[in-house]
């Protein structure tokens, strides 16, 4: 790839996160992109779901956002191509949903989906753009096609016992906003092909972290001190 204009973006997930990064993804000239997710757009979505609008209630989240990529202004690029897909990233499918992309942006909202995401992009050796928010805390991590860490580096695996989730404990504006902001700077990055020391980024406010060892990807990674 050398650039936006000639890469293809599987986006998983159509929520806050995925709808300012693709925004801002189209906007620069992104050709072409393929949106992932089974639900419809409900009225809770609607203040930081900023494709959705009061009219697309009820709706297919990724027929709704994708007519509103495809009316966004490109006055220096072609129109943009956007495919959708309603269904769930599932094992059975995986394989399948990535083929034919140079890159993924994971938006989704639970950490099973996002484990899932990260090693069948690894597999398919796939760049991964990674991000959440939960409360007042956002994170984001960019993960190489076939090196450097992955979410497995970051976060080792699904934590035991209850574990927060945005419809439980909500999503505030500014983190989701900055977590975009950083899937979408990551995802231009990759895009070009960016070589650099900085392979991996994890954001997280109000908590410390610790190194680990190197890991069988060959990452290094960090975790929530204990």
């Amino acid at each position: 790839m050398t650039g936006l204009a000639q890469a293809r973006v599987l986006v998983i997930g159509c929520g806050g996160l995925a709808a300012s990064a693709t925004r801002a993804l189209v906007e620069a000239g992104l050709r072409a992109l393929t949106l992932v997710d089974d639900d419809r757009v409900d009225l809770s979505n609607l203040h930081r779901q900023t494709l959705f609008r009061t009219e697309d209630l009820g709706r297919s989240k990724v027929e709704a956002a994708a007519e509103a990529l495809r009316a966004l202004p490109r006055p220096h690029a072609a129109p943009v191509q956007v495919e959708t897909r309603t269904t769930r990233f599932l094992p059975d499918n995986a394989e399948t949903l990535l083929a034919g992309h140079d890159l993924v942006i994971d938006g989704t909202d639970n950490l099973a989906s996002k484990f899932l995401i990260a090693d069948a992009a690894r597999l398919a050796r796939i760049p991964a753009v990674h991000g959440g928010v939960v409360r007042w805390t956002g994170w984001a991590l960019a993960s190489a096609a076939s090196q450097g860490p992955c979410m497995r580096c970051v976060f080792e695996d699904l934590p035991a016992g209850r574990v927060e989730t945005c419809a439980g404990a909500g999503v505030g504006g500014a983190p989701q906003a900055a977590s975009a902001s950083s899937a979408n700077a990551d995802t231009r990055k990759a895009a070009r092909g960016a070589r650099g020391r900085r392979r991996g980024m994890r954001m997280e406010q109000g908590s410390s972290t610790r190194r680990r060892p190197p890991q069988p990807c060959g990452g290094f990674g960090s975790v929530p001190s204990r």
